[in-house]
């Protein structure tokens, strides 16, 4: 595995720049904390070389979106424990407070989406059950417009 060095100056996005290849979020006392596989970075920069990568300062709209997603969960994660998690209550206010959907939820509606997304049932929501959730929400959207099309 590579970890992204130290003092990179890494945009907070996924970015390619040079031959560099940066996953990274929100900077920490402890340092850079994605990992990306070393197969999966050298893949990574080899298309990016034969795609004409384009500096860091210049994200696509995908890219922004990705930003923003990452960005949105450690926004909410770790005031209540663990700063890599969502606890009940960051995950109540990530939703009501950036989903429009979520202003009218219930907290019963905020239990069974705890529930839901939870998969080891540690009571907490990690990162990969937070895009999965992202993935459904991305679903979802994409059904409405399809059927708002028709």
């Amino acid at each position: 595995m590579s970890q992204v060095p130290q003092g990179s100056g890494a945009t907070p996005c996924l970015a390619v720049c040079g031959h560099l290849l940066f996953a990274h979020h929100v900077a920490n006392s402890e340092g850079p904390t994605w990992w990306i596989s070393g197969a999966w970075a050298w893949a990574l920069m080899s298309w990016a070389r034969r795609a004409g990568a384009r500096c860091c300062g210049m994200e696509t709209p995908l890219e922004k979106a990705l930003a923003t997603l990452v960005l949105t969960f450690h926004k909410y994660s770790g005031k209540e424990g663990d700063k890599f998690t969502l606890s009940r209550g960051e995950l109540k206010a990530l939703v009501k407070n950036e989903l429009g959907l979520g202003q009218k939820m219930k907290e019963r509606n905020i239990d069974e989406l705890m529930k839901t997304l939870d998969k080891n049932s540690d009571d907490e929501i990690d990162f990969k059950e937070y895009s999965a959730f992202l993935s459904a929400l991305c679903m979802a959207y994409n059904d409405f417009f399809q059927q708002d099309g028709k």
